[in-house]
């Protein structure tokens, strides 16, 4: 299959056909229809996180994206780091107080990450969009709740270990990513 599609044209680009002139897949995704953590139907046409004048997908991959924190440890340039995958679906863990401890609870479809538009991405690079989806969904839900520490295990570590488990890149991502406290510590109950 082609993979380039000239102005106001149809064709395909890689597993899809993808319009020029609307900036979307002209088919369905062909994992169907997905739905998140909330039971809403993911949109199954978007590309380029529905917004193709400032972002290009032309693998239809993940990324593995970082941005920067707020609060205190934000002041310091330390940053969240957290995977999306093509039609803007985020995979991040963040901090929620269970009375005695703070613990880290995996999130699908948080709308900070989702549309964090000061990220900082990379290509997650996997087998096939369905392998890294997939992948993605099945880490989430399998990463345990446990204690959450600001300097990890935290945000940063789930991030690594979804990079490392789903990209065939990941280990690359994890090693040359900076300012992101955690990201090599071992994930819970996996020391």
């Amino acid at each position: 299959m082609r993979t380039e599609v000239r102005r106001n044209r149809v064709g395909p680009l890689f597993h899809r056909w993808y319009s020029a002139a609307t900036g979307r897949y002209t088919r369905v995704d062909p994992l169907g229809l997905i739905r998140d953590a909330r039971q809403r139907v993911r949109h199954a046409y978007v590309y380029a996180r529905n917004n193709p004048v400032l972002y290009l997908d032309p693998l239809g991959l993940a990324e593995f994206c970082c941005r920067a924190l707020s609060g205190f440890m934000g002041r310091t340039g330390q940053r969240h780091c957290f995977l999306r995958d093509d039609d803007g679906t985020a995979y991040s863990l963040f901090p929620e107080l269970r009375f005695p401890q703070l613990v880290g609870v995996p999130k699908i479809d948080d709308p900070s990450d989702a549309s964090a538009p000061d990220a900082d991405c990379v290509d997650c690079e996997g087998c096939d969009e369905r392998d890294i989806e997939r992948c993605l969904t099945r880490e989430t839900i399998s990463y345990p709740i446990a204690p959450y520490e600001p300097l990890g295990p935290n945000s940063n570590t789930f991030a690594g270990q979804l990079a490392r488990e789903c990209c065939e890149n990941g280990e690359d991502i994890v090693n040359s990513t900076r300012r992101a406290p955690g990201i090599n510590h071992a994930p819970p109950g996996r020391n």
